[in-house]
């Protein structure tokens, strides 16, 4: 059984892996990681899955709803002026409801699998604090990006890696507080949208991944925005815990 338990595991994450950054040619094969990955995930962990990452939360579903164009606003209009003071043109995609269809999707398995399911089965199997949990899981997520890019022979710049770490802090404090993804999907798919639903070109070349990463995430608006978020949400998550 428990083998059986690990093997169901690492499918999920091969799924996650396979299905979330275009491995296969198709804008919607991310939405066909979602299904399996929500399907495999209710088999292992039953209804208790679909609770643990707060999809039947309703009122956080509607807030979250509600917040959404405004946050993309707001989204839009800090990205615009980073890449405006760094001189770069950005250009909606043609083919946006593919961009937009596939960023849905993939920020939901990526909240699952690099949020959700990890920062619980920190404190359930090796019994950290939820606020440990959180450091521990924001710099393993840092620094999963770090390695992935220098095995392409490409670094982050520091300011970046701090900026990717409280990016990490903020999603899983969101998580811990409200008890669901939600909330954290709603932020990371608006800014999904800005960066990959739009081409940005930098005199008449467009910028590769890393290069948007540092553009947009490698400044200290974006570290003071994270701090501030994260902030926030640990002091809900304090207050309510001692009502």
């Amino acid at each position: 059984m428990y083998i059986k338990h690990i093997f169901l595991v690492l499918t999920l994450y091969l799924i996650y892996f396979l299905f979330s950054y275009n491995v296969f040619d198709g804008w919607y094969y991310s939405s066909i990681g979602s299904i399996a990955i929500l399907t495999i995930g209710s088999y292992i962990w039953g209804t208790n899955f679909l609770n643990t990452l707060g999809l039947l939360n309703v009122r956080l579903l509607l807030f979250s709803f509600l917040i959404f164009f405004p946050a993309t606003s707001f989204a839009n209009f800090l990205g615009s002026y980073l890449a405006k003071t760094n001189t770069i043109e950005i250009i909606s995609k043609t083919q946006l409801f593919k961009a937009y269809f596939h960023n849905f999707f993939y920020t939901f398995n990526e909240e699952v699998l690099l949020g959700a399911i990890p920062i619980y089965w920190l404190q359930k199997h090796l019994k950290l604090h939820p606020i440990n949990a959180t450091f521990l899981l924001a710099f393993y997520f840092a620094t999963f990006h770090v390695i992935f890019y220098l095995s392409s022979d490409i670094s982050l710049h520091e300011i970046t890696f701090i900026s990717i770490f409280t990016s990490g802090l903020v999603r899983n404090m969101m998580i811990i507080q409200q008890k669901s993804i939600l909330g954290s999907w709603m932020i990371h798919f608006v800014w999904a949208n800005f960066l990959w639903g739009n081409s940005h070109f930098l005199q008449e070349s467009e910028l590769t991944e890393i290069q948007a990463f540092e553009v947009y995430l490698g400044n200290y608006i974006f570290l003071i925005l994270n701090t501030i978020l994260f902030f926030i949400f640990f002091y809900i998550y304090q207050f309510k815990k001692h009502l």
